[in-house]
């Protein structure tokens, strides 16, 4: 003999106990069948397990009709209990889909809050019934295990990801300095000897195009920072040369664009989710508003 255990002897009588309130809704096993699609001998022989199960009669039969024994009314109150819980389990879950509501946790790089996330963000708390968790800084985080709902992130595309990859655009880097050291430099040769800020992920060697022309640059960071808005206040103070992203290098009265007519290379902006399929309805105006405000600030970027 096989002893279940109390999951699996719930397990296998859900099923039966939705069928019991069926019947007691119906009034008969064979309105119950009829509804449910079934013949009304294995609406019969479910009640006989259940009843077999929970080692009680539920039913009394007649040729006419089924009504409930005591044990049987006190039994239908706890399922139909549960039947309600169900019901609305499944609807919140309709509704998640639908409508823009509970917490949307978002992880995205520091210099992306002010120029990107912050204006998306008023715009949804405006539009919708929703709380935002927004979590800010470089260290990327595991989507899965910490529970976020999206990741903002600068820089080279995954390759080999698990997660979903939404690319918003590319933007080239630019060269920055304060105003003072911006005014040495004149030929990417005389960027060598110069002090640098450069942040942890960044290669200690920069490349560097114009008009056919390419320069390797080799760097000497005299600051390491694992931060980009602190790689910019430090240049800004004269610390030493940087380069970031265009258009997050904000405008700054000491920060100064340094050798405009050379290009370097282009790193993308992009989201990660979790999955592509069954996004709540959160995830997916978020993405939507962070897409629309990326296109409004690449437009004012080339505008300038």
């Amino acid at each position: 003999m096989i002893l279940l255990g109390p999951v699996d002897r719930l397990r296998s009588n859900l099923g039966r106990m939705a069928l019991f309130c069926s019947v007691v809704e119906n009034g008969s096993f064979s309105a119950a069948a009829r509804e449910l699609s079934l013949s009304r001998s294995a609406v019969s022989e479910s009640i006989a397990a259940l009843e077999r199960a929970v080692d009680s009669r539920l039913l009394e039969r007649t040729t006419r009709q089924v009504r409930m024994t005591a044990s049987g009314r006190l039994f239908h109150e706890h399922c139909e209990r549960m039947m309600r819980t169900g019901r609305e389990a499944l609807d919140s879950l309709d509704d998640q889909h639908q409508t823009p509501r509970g917490t949307l946790r978002v992880t995205a790089p520091g210099p992306l809050a002010s120029l990107l996330i912050a204006p998306v963000v008023a715009g949804l708390r405006r539009a919708h019934d929703i709380r935002v968790e927004l979590s800010l800084g470089a260290a990327h985080v595991d989507l899965m295990q910490d529970n976020f709902d999206v990741a903002v992130r600068v820089g080279n595309r995954p390759r080999d990801s698990s997660l979903v990859v939404r690319v918003l655009g590319n933007v080239p880097e630019v060269l920055v300095a304060g105003a003072v050291l911006a005014r040495r430099i004149r030929e990417p040769s005389d960027l060598a000897s110069q002090p640098w800020v450069a942040h942890t992920a960044q290669p200690e060697i920069i490349r560097l195009t114009s008009r056919g022309k390419n320069v390797a640059v080799q760097l000497d960071p005299a600051v390491r920072v694992n931060r980009v808005e602190t790689v910019l206040d430090l240049v800004s103070r004269g610390v030493g040369f940087g380069y970031s992203p265009e258009p997050f290098s904000p405008p700054r009265s000491r920060l100064r664009r340094v050798l405009p007519g050379w290009r370097m290379g282009e790193v993308s902006v992009y989201m990660l989710l979790p999955s592509r399929k069954n996004l709540p309805a959160r995830t997916r105006v978020f993405i939507d508003a962070l897409a629309a405000r990326w296109a409004e600030v690449t437009a004012a970027a080339q505008g300038r």
